[in-house]
């Protein structure tokens, strides 16, 4: 009906057919003003629900930026030096840097792993605002490129200050494995003497005059 009360309106609009007699002129007037009416109304909610859309986006976004700007601290890289107090590396300190994202990935350089490849692991923070962290250890037997060993970390540690952390606990297991049949060798053997690990935050950091030395 309002395609035709619109053709109408037109036509006489135009100087077209003379209106019909018996049929009021009022009676298009208003279907013409009804149907501007329906379409103003449209206009308007459309105009709304796009406002609501922005709104709604830019409250998405808001809330995303918040969520940025109070980032947690360890976000970001790390250079970190690995202290072996015992067996099976006495006295060494490993220089290694590790990477925390958001959503608990962690991604470690890996200096004692024969595979060229780097750990990769997880991290979370525990309620008494101290870290925990799971780092993998893959190494693969170039011949087959099975696996013969997988290295278990896992650490607990505290940030100190903004810039730098330290460990407060440690373990670490180790898996065997056939390269060829896949199939474990044995149970898991546990490092003794595990790692004692500090850490700097590297945008503090600058590359230094030399390194540990290893004995």
């Amino acid at each position: 009906m309002e395609n035709s009360g619109c053709d109408a309106y037109e036509e006489q609009a135009a100087g077209g057919r003379r209106r019909r007699p018996g049929r009021p002129r009022v009676s298009r007037v208003l279907l013409v003003l009804g149907g501007a009416g329906a379409a103003l109304a449209l206009a308007a909610a459309t105009t709304t629900a796009s406002g609501a859309g922005k709104t709604a986006q830019h409250t998405r976004h808001g809330a995303r930026g918040a969520y940025e700007s109070a980032a947690d601290p360890v976000l970001g890289s790390w250079y970190a030096q690995v202290h072996f107090p015992g067996a099976p590396f006495p006295g060494r300190t490993e220089a290694t840097m590790m990477t925390f994202v958001p959503g608990g990935g962690l991604v470690e350089a890996n200096p004692i792993n024969e595979s060229p490849a780097a750990n990769s692991g997880y991290w979370k923070r525990n309620p008494d605002g101290t870290y925990h962290l799971r780092l993998l250890n893959f190494t693969w037997n170039p011949a087959t490129s099975g696996i013969k060993q997988v290295l278990d970390v896992d650490i607990t540690f505290a940030l100190q200050g903004h810039d730098r952390f330290q460990s407060s606990a440690a373990s670490a297991l180790v898996y065997f494995y056939d390269s060829q049949t896949g199939q474990r060798l044995a149970d898991p053997t546990a490092v003794p003497n595990v790692t004692v690990t500090t850490a700097q935050r590297l945008d503090q950091w600058t590359v230094p005059a030399s390194f540990p030395a290893e004995p």
